[in-house]
Order: C-alpha cells, then structure tokens, then sequence
C-alpha cells in the first residue's frame, strides 16, 4: 500500500488526495508508525502510505502536522468535503477502533481497558528507549570519527520519529 519507495523531501509536492481514500505518512522504519499499521492491518482497512524524509520534511507536511511527526492519518470526510487528519500512533489506534467497531481492539470493561492502555503506555516509552538507542548506535558506527553529525541527529528527535 506504499505510493512508493522514496522519502518525500523539502523539495517534493504534496500527492493529491482523493475522496474515500485514507492516508498514512509515515517513515519507514518508525516503531509508532507500525503500530498504526498493524491496526490497520488487523481491521482490514484499505490506506495509501506516503513517506516523509523526517530530516529535510516538506513545507506542505509541516504546515499539515506543525509538530512534524509520522505517523498522521488523513483523509477528506464525506460529508462536509473538508480534509481531516489525526497525529499520534495511539490517538490514531483509538480513532480507528471507535470507527471500525468490528473487531474491538479494546476490552469493553472499563477496568481491563485501563490496565490495557497502562501496558501500552508502559510499552511506549521502552519502545521509545530502544528506538533511540539503535538509531544513536546505528549512526555511531556510521559515522565513526564525526563528532559533529551524530549530536545533531540525536538532539533533532531523541524521542519521535
């Protein structure tokens, strides 16, 4: 469901969107992004995925999501014809569940849904722990010898994608 392989950079278009069609920016290997996915995926729900090169962001996805993250979930809504996004992986979970109630990702029982959400937030922020900790790891030994490019990675987006 990708458009396509490459990263929409600083210089790229926005790709029209289209009525009745529902869209995921992402970044290919974001852990948040994923998790928007794989619900996604368990609702059997259709979407295109555009990817946004997170370090040199389109000025169209900026003025979209002023926080400049992925995942954002957009789409034009039927009645009223205006565009609509939601940010966040699990805001955008929660949408989708709401929306496609057929196979609830949540319990009903309003105890078992908050030990449920304390377990993903939990979840959350190791996963946020980790990600961090492969990409400094990955770009430390990428960039053996510079001092000066691995500090600017890490201090852009120590915990998003």
């Amino acid at each position: 469901m990708t458009t396509g392989q490459k990263h929409l950079k600083s210089d790229s278009v926005c790709p029209p969107l289209e009525e009745n069609q529902l869209r995921l920016y992402s970044m290919r290997f974001c852990p948040f992004v994923r998790r928007a996915k794989l619900v996604l995926a368990a609702k059997n729900i259709p979407y295109e995925e555009v990817l946004i090169n997170l370090n040199d962001e389109p000025e169209w996805y900026k003025k979209k999501n002023p926080s400049e993250e992925v995942p954002l979930l957009e789409w034009i809504d039927s009645n009223s014809k205006e565009t609509r996004s939601i940010p966040q992986s699990l805001i955008i979970c929660n949408y989708l569940d709401d929306l496609h109630p057929e196979h609830l990702l949540h319990p009903t029982d309003p105890y078992a849904k908050a030990k449920q959400q304390i377990l993903t937030d939990n979840f959350g922020n190791v996963n946020k722990t980790l990600f961090s900790y492969i990409l400094t790891s990955y770009f430390s030994r990428l960039f053996v010898g510079s001092n000066t490019f691995l500090p600017i990675i890490v201090a852009k987006r120590p915990e998003t994608c």
